[in-house]
């Protein structure tokens, strides 16, 4: 729980000081407020994926970790190439909140798919 609460709190601290982007580094900064906010909530997805990606690693499925990570690679570029076109930097923040969550799905899945599989239940 130490590191979900570090990431929150992280994420609440970026959206809460975003304002002060512009002030410390210029008016010409301001957009970057918006895209600060947008962005500051991916700590809390990008933690349980690293402790998924462990889980799996030191378990002996490093192949799998791997693949999965690519796989969330593959799909951040894909839906990058369609969603800049159509909507700029919030496509691309989007594209990485997608591939993030999907890595999260597929990592689950297969540690609870391996953990079944080892208890004899399929």
């Amino acid at each position: 729980p130490w590191p979900m609460l570090y990431a929150l709190l992280t994420s609440l601290l970026l959206f809460s000081f975003s304002g002060l982007l512009s002030w410390l580094l210029g008016a010409g900064f301001a957009s970057g407020v918006h895209m600060l906010r947008f962005l500051a909530w991916l700590p809390l997805l990008s933690t349980p994926r690293q402790f998924l990606h462990t889980i799996l690693a030191a378990s002996g499925r490093q192949e799998t970790a791997v693949v999965i990570l690519a796989f969330g690679a593959l799909v951040n570029i894909a839906v990058n190439l369609w969603a800049i076109p159509h909507y700029g930097w919030q496509g691309a923040a989007a594209a990485t909140y997608l591939a993030e969550l999907g890595m999260i799905c597929l990592q689950l899945t297969s540690v609870f798919f391996s953990r079944r599989c080892e208890k004899g239940n399929l």
